[in-house]
């Protein structure tokens, strides 16, 4: 994830000089230094760029001798940002309807044999994490519709190019899914197991959605950068053309712990529309579970406690009369 705070940076360890890994210059910038966000795990390294004009940039790199997962997401981000930013061109009712949503530019891309460079401009502003529930919500909110706009002016260029993730292939790696989330939470078994038999179960049910548009995956406080009113989203390394449904259940999942924006977010008019549409419903609990046990397989960076109990959530959703109950 990019560091959207040059004052945060300033804290975290920068190296000056001659770059290691980093090209000396991209374009019209020139490297400043490296920066390490805090994380436990670095996919990627990244650094500070400047051009002549002192307007700042940040570089996201892979650098290995074996290209790996991490070296295709970040291929396909640099896909995303250049086909939004040509969709976005092609289409100027999209800033028009949405003017305080905002993608950053795409500066350079350097592809040597053992490294890939993407370098975007450094967005002045704050992650969505401190402003007062009512905004962060409707923020939410209001990135999630902006998405599924852009995802529909998006042409078949751009559909040939970006990430598809079809029901077919959610189906086809749930044996592995399940087995995973097994392994790992032996004592929670019964509950994995009703996930999974749900999930057969609905097979048929799955494999007939066709609804995809463009889906980030990774909504999180964390890629959302505002400044007032604005908002700029980041980190498009796993976005694809997908099911709408994993948008909104992936920042349920992520946001499960904090009770009041949960509250608020599952009573807001997004979740308020999948509760009057069968099909979405279906779509939204399922892919819930779907990603509920990928969570506790494969990812682990949620607790394992906030997924099961996200999980339970997802279980016992059901349609009725167009009223989402709990058993």
């Amino acid at each position: 994830m990019i560091d959207p705070n040059l004052k945060q940076i300033e804290l975290q360890k920068p190296t000056a000089g001659i770059p290691k890994y980093f090209p000396s210059k991209i374009g019209d910038f020139i490297f400043v230094k490296e920066f390490f966000p805090d994380k436990k795990v670095r996919h990627f390294d990244f650094a500070i760029y400047e051009d002549k004009n002192r307007k700042m940039a940040v570089a996201k790199q892979w650098n290995k001798s074996c290209k790996d997962i991490n070296y295709h997401w970040l291929a396909n981000e640099i896909n995303v940002y250049k086909e939004i930013h040509r969709v976005r061109a092609q289409n100027p009712q999209i800033d028009q309807k949405y003017p305080n949503m905002h993608i950053p530019d795409l500066l350079g891309v350097v592809r040597e044999k053992d490294r890939l460079t993407m370098l975007i401009e450094q967005i002045d502003g704050q992650p969505l994490k401190t402003p007062p529930l009512e905004k962060k919500v409707a923020t939410f909110q209001s990135v999630i519709e902006y998405m599924t706009f852009l995802g529909g002016k998006m042409d078949s260029s751009a559909k040939r190019v970006l990430v598809k993730r079809s029901m077919w292939y959610v189906m086809a790696i749930f044996p592995f899914v399940i087995t995973l989330a097994a392994v790992n939470h032996p004592k929670r078994f019964l509950s994995i197991l009703r996930g999974g038999m749900i999930f057969s179960l609905n097979i048929l049910r799955i494999l007939n959605q066709k609804e995809k548009t463009f889906v980030h995956r990774d909504l999180n406080p964390d890629n959302i950068i505002t400044k007032g009113a604005h908002s700029w989203i980041i980190d498009f390394q796993i976005s694809a053309i997908t099911n709408p449904a994993f948008e909104i259940a992936g920042l349920m999942i992520f946001m499960w712990e904090d009770t009041e924006i949960r509250e608020a977010f599952k009573s807001g008019h997004i979740m308020e529309a999948i509760k009057k549409d069968k099909n979405k419903l279906y779509s939204y609990k399922i892919l819930s579970i779907y990603l509920a046990l990928y969570n506790l397989g494969s990812v682990k960076t949620i607790p394992s406690d906030q997924v099961f109990s996200y999980l339970d959530y997802a279980l016992s959703l059901k349609f009725s009369k167009q009223v989402l109950i709990k058993k």
